[in-house]
């Protein structure tokens, strides 16, 4: 078979890109060594190298790429350029890792294994193409420019280029800095062995130090270095020109650590002077990231404690908070016993584990006071329910801290703006949390930037500034998009929130964020989020399901007062749909008003029982609502103060609708009118006559907003009533019986009064006088009697 005799002009023409120093490199190897092997996976750039020795080589060259050639002609090919090249001369052998069957009796059949009158550069993906390799290497005849049988995944490929595109990858040399097997160990092991000492002292220096400061300047790096901004400089540049292997290490955050390591025992002395230069330069500027960095990398005992002795408290809420513990795991037993320290430690239990039970075992096993004390027990507090000693204590800490700007202050500040709205004092709340949120997103707090937005949030919503509470939620969205805390605590809940008031415009949106797996803490109050929307979407059946889950859940686990009352928002709703009395009487409790000093979660509960008891029937007397009323006017709940207005509103169904104007008027301008379907047993008929009154006509907008709100409240079309006058009682009217029938599909008394054109009172008359007929005590029992008579008459089909 005819073999096509390789020759210099079958080399490639000379690649674009520069001579580098690692060409001149393989150029005096070929010089000092019979074989000079270059090993990389495919895309590294073995050809363009081997093509620029070739070009760059005085000696006589030929070229012959197998991978051009067809399997049977290629160990002949090989050894006719074996043959062919002249003494003295340069056989570059491409891709000879393709030769089928590379056998040592093979190799030696080629004459491979005695060329000494010709050089061999050969370029391969594996040394495992290479069985003379160890005997080559034992005779010091073979340079190697890669470590053996390396070979990145996509994943490390990924980690260097930011893609997964290895033939694209444009880092010639790149070979030089990747990662060098599976384990970090390894990696580090082969760059301090192979590729550090490969490069002059500067180069090496200044990319190990790069590593370790990325953003250093020359002046920075070669104050710390001691070789000045001049030699940095000029380092740089050879190295960007130089396969770019600062550019890749810049490029990947996991070979830039490796690297540094690598530094650090390939010139222990030097690296140790760097880096207590570049940490007291960051310990200076107040660098916490740069100065974690730096503390781990020199792994002594002593950095970590100054750095949380200075820092701390900075670290506990920037961007790397989730370091903390372990910097606290790494101290010496005699600094982690220091109060500082202890402080920090409770800190960390409360604000990242959210277990207040073991920060305050702390402070008080340690007897720790003073204004830090003071501000972490103020948080405990928050989680125990205890407002108003979070506001006490976190009152006492900021009075104790000169530096109102301090990490600490703006911890204590957050918890006396979360004490206020628990106080139920949202007008004082809102501009405490706005001066948190600002100073948080100032100083790159991103986690307290984050419950900051969540109380403000809170506390517009209860001070009934929508446009204030969309603008937060707006912010919130942006910023857990942006700072990668979907997984926070107060993520959730800013999801959960925003979702919930737009339940209160009465839409169903897709949530912020996606809810948690039913095991998990918030899992309660996202089924609040779904009964709510099964009640908005007129789900009744899937509504009552929710409703038991969540009874279920309250007396198995604790829940807090806050989410206990959102289940009790929803068990009322469900209770008067059904009018189901006895629940509703125990919703209903007494008529009494909180204590004057009372907080937000006792005045909603003021107007959950409010609003029980006007379901059923029993309202409130109108002094007692009107001062309710009144001091939620006082507190600026106005959120409340609406609902409550609409309670006062619906008490007396055939008085004066002024009220029900009023609360129109607001509601309307707001979107918030889910309170409405909230009592819609009470509302129907009251809301008929209002869109009858003259005022009704004054305000266009109001008088539609109405309309459709009307229109919600009557049955939808498909459930239009089912009146049939087959399989009546023999001692019930036909009129109760139609009564019944309605009340069997859940109809209100209003609806009952609407689709029969009756009066409320009648309608009433009718219910007593059945219930008494057919021995009913609750709705509940009308609405299962009604079923049951009418599935008892019920026709089967043909």
């Amino acid at each position: 078979m005819p073999v096509a005799q390789p020759s210099f002009p079958h080399l490639p023409a000379r690649p674009t890109v520069a001579r580098s120093r690692l060409t001149s490199q393989i150029l005096a190897a070929t010089a000092r060594h019979p074989v000079t092997v270059i090993v990389a996976p495919a895309g590294f750039g073995k050809t363009a190298i081997a093509a620029l020795v070739a070009h760059g080589s005085a000696k006589p060259c030929c070229w012959l790429a197998l991978d051009q050639l067809a399997e049977p002609e290629r160990w002949p090919a090989l050894a006719a350029a074996l043959r062919a090249t002249p003494e003295a001369g340069l056989l570059i052998v491409d891709a000879i890792d393709s030769l089928p069957a590379p056998t040592e009796q093979a190799w030696r059949d080629a004459g491979v294994e005695g060329t000494a009158r010709a050089r061999l550069l050969l370029a391969t993906r594996t040394t495992a193409a290479l069985p003379m390799l160890e005997q080559w290497r034992a005779r010091g005849q073979l340079a190697v420019f890669d470590a053996p049988q390396l070979r990145p995944t996509a994943a490390e490929w990924q980690r260097a280029f930011g893609r997964n595109d290895t033939a694209r990858a444009g880092c010639e040399g790149w070979w030089g800095l990747r990662l060098a097997g599976d384990s970090v160990a390894a990696q580090i092991e082969w760059l301090r062995r192979v590729f550090l000492p490969s490069l002059s002292p500067d180069l090496a220096n200044v990319l190990g130090a790069q590593a370790l400061e990325p953003a250093a300047s020359p002046v920075a790096l070669g104050g710390w270095l001691g070789i000045g901004a001049v030699r940095v400089a000029l380092a740089q540049h050879a190295l960007n020109l130089d396969g770019a292997p600062l550019e890749a290490c810049r490029a990947g955050a996991a070979l830039g650590e490796t690297l540094a390591a690598a530094w650090c025992l390939h010139q222990p002395a030097l690296a140790a002077r760097f880096v207590e230069a570049a940490f007291a330069d960051a310990l200076a500027l107040r660098d916490a990231p740069r100065a974690i960095r730096l503390a781990q990398a020199s792994g002594k005992p002593e950095h970590c404690a100054r750095l949380l002795d200075e820092l701390g408290w900075l670290i506990l809420l920037g961007p790397r908070r989730d370091l903390l513990g372990d910097l606290l795991s790494g101290l010496s037993p005699q600094a982690a016993r220091q109060p500082a320290m202890r402080l920090l430690r409770a800190a960390w239990w409360v604000e990242l584990e959210r277990a207040p039970v073991e920060a305050e075992r702390i402070l008080r096993s340690d007897q720790l006071e003073g204004p830090q004390a003071d501000a972490i027990q103020a948080r405990c507090k928050l989680m125990f329910d205890d407002a108003e000693g979070a506001a006490r204590l976190a009152e006492s800490a900021l009075a104790g801290l000169a530096d109102r700007d301090a990490p600490e202050a703006l911890l204590a500040a957050a918890a006396l703006g979360y004490a206020c709205l628990e106080l139920g004092q949202p007008m004082r709340a809102i501009p405490l949390l706005r001066e948190v949120v600002s100073a948080a997103r100032r100083d790159g707090f991103a986690n307290l930037e984050l419950d900051g937005l969540h109380v403000l949030a809170r506390s517009l919503q209860e001070h009934g500034d929508y446009q204030g509470l969309t603008e937060t939620l707006r912010q919130a969205q942006a910023h857990i998009a942006q700072s990668g805390l979907a997984n926070e605590t107060a993520a959730q809940s800013l999801a959960r929130l925003a979702l919930l008031d737009a339940h209160e415009q009465l839409q169903t949106p897709a949530p912020m964020l996606q809810p948690p797996a039913d095991s998990d803490l918030f899992a309660f109050a996202w089924l609040v989020a779904r009964a709510r929307e099964a009640l908005l979407t007129g789900r009744i059946g899937d509504a009552m399901m929710l409703g038991e889950q969540l009874d279920s859940r309250l007396l198995a686990s604790f829940c807090s007062t806050k989410w206990r009352l959102e289940a009790a928002y929803v068990g009322i709703w469900i209770a008067g749909l059904r009018g189901d009395v006895e629940r509703l009487r125990s919703y209903a409790g007494d008529a009494s008003l909180p204590p004057p000093d009372a907080g937000l979660h006792a005045w909603t509960g003021a107007v959950h029982r409010a609003a029980a008891a006007l379901l059923r029937h029993q309202a409130w007397p109108a002094p007692q609502l009107q001062a309710l009323i009144d001091a939620l006017a006082q507190r600026g709940l106005r959120r409340l103060h609406a609902t409550a207005k609409l309670i006062a509103a619906l008490r007396d169904p055939a008085g004066d609708i002024t009220l029900l104007g009023d609360w129109l008027h607001a509601a309307v301008s707001n979107g918030r009118l889910m309170d409405a379907l909230w009592l819609a047993p009470c509302l129907s008929d009251p809301l008929a006559r209002w869109l009858r009154h003259p005022a009704a006509v004054q305000d266009a907008a109001v008088r539609a907003g109405a309309m459709a709100l009307f229109a919600r409240l009557q049955p939808p079309v498909a459930e239009s009533p089912r009146i049939s006058p087959a399989g009546r009682p023999a001692d019930l009217t036909e009129r109760e019986w139609q009564v019944l029938q309605l009340i069997g599909q859940q109809f209100s008394n209003e609806q009952i009064a609407v689709t029969l054109h009756v009066s409320l009172p009648t309608v009433k008359t009718h219910i007593n006088r059945l219930y008494a007929k057919l021995d009913i005590a609750t709705r509940a029992e009308a609405m299962q009697r009604a079923r049951a008579l009418q599935a008892s008459t019920a026709v089967p089909p043909a």
